[in-house]
């Protein structure tokens, strides 16, 4: 058992001594939770953050795949667009084609026989083979005298071997015809 003591000087000076103490206790208390405030709140918000970027970088990686896969159809519809776009640009010249070699026949002599004809940039070119190197030049006469093919011009005349490459004709010969 405590002793009592009945000196209120003593006892003020205790009762303010414990006063201190207990003062002292809940200030070094309060600073304790504040420093670990301090400390547990930025870890826990750097965790909670960490936890955010995982997510944020596996919905980033899903999304990855799912661009990659935009990116694949993008470029096949790019190609369908350009196939699309050739094929309608051959179907408004197959006239202008058509009208331009029509009368094309009326101008050939007998002896002509035509291996290739290309249009190509408002210019058919002729490739073909005779057998008399005069009829070449009657085939490019008739052109350029006609009104549709005066542009006509002989590009190339060569003498050939007609058994070595079994074409009928002896002259191979390039007439380009230009619009």
């Amino acid at each position: 058992m405590a002793e009592l003591n009945l000196i209120p000087y003593e006892l003020k000076a205790k009762k303010q001594k414990k006063s201190k103490q207990l003062k002292i206790i809940s200030i070094i208390t309060i600073c304790a939770a504040v420093l670990l405030l301090g400390i547990l709140v930025p870890k826990a918000y750097l965790q909670f953050l960490d936890n955010k970027e995982s997510l944020i970088n596996a919905k980033i990686s899903s999304n990855k795949d799912i661009v990659d896969e935009k990116t694949k159809m993008d470029n096949e519809i790019q190609q369908y667009t350009s196939y699309n776009n050739k094929v309608q640009k051959l179907i408004k010249e197959k006239p202008l084609i058509k009208d331009k070699i029509q009368n094309l026949e009326k101008y050939i002599p007998k002896d002509i026989y035509f291996s290739d004809l290309n249009y190509s940039e408002g210019v058919i070119t002729i490739n073909g083979t005779a057998s008399d190197f005069n009829s070449i030049n009657v085939f490019a006469a008739n052109l350029e005298m006609s009104q549709q093919y005066s542009n006509a011009k002989i590009n190339l005349i060569n003498k050939t071997d007609s058994s070595l490459n079994g074409s009928q004709g002896n002259f191979q010969f390039t007439i380009n015809i230009k619009f």
